[in-house]
């Protein structure tokens, strides 16, 4: 792959396409679904920075639904649209829950509701693949 990206798993039409391991040259990791080289379907991305997204892919970029696990302990869980967060819940590692009301990070707190109630609306409809 281009700029010393390393990918393992499946190839159709010389392309990685169907299931995959792609370790980027920057330290990032990506398991998960291939469509034409791009991450496209369900997987799980680890950035060097500590930084996890497991969720839904389209075209490269999350899209649907998925959650952010952050190296401080905090999580992000929510619908995503082209890359960009449309709206999801917010958990900061000392459990404090916020509601993402936009997408654009205006945080509405959320009183007295379970996580489970929270989040499982948010979990995406098809099995992620094995870490």
């Amino acid at each position: 792959m281009k700029n010393g990206d390393l990918y393992t798993g499946d190839f159709l039409k010389d392309q990685a396409s169907g299931k995959g391991i792609k370790v980027q040259a920057n330290g990032a990791e990506y398991r998960g679904d291939f469509l034409n080289n791009k991450k496209h379907g369900n997987g799980i991305e680890k950035f060097k920075s500590g930084t996890q997204f497991t969720g839904e892919f389209q075209h490269d970029k999350a899209h649907g639904k998925g959650s952010y696990e952050f190296a401080d302990g905090s999580h992000y869980v929510g619908s995503f649209e082209n890359g960009q967060r449309i709206g999801g819940y917010f958990m900061n590692k000392d459990g404090d829950k916020k509601k993402d009301v936009s997408g654009r990070g205006v945080m509405q707190p959320v009183v007295n509701e379970p996580e489970e109630q929270l989040i499982a609306p948010l979990i995406p409809t098809k099995p992620l693949i094995d870490p």
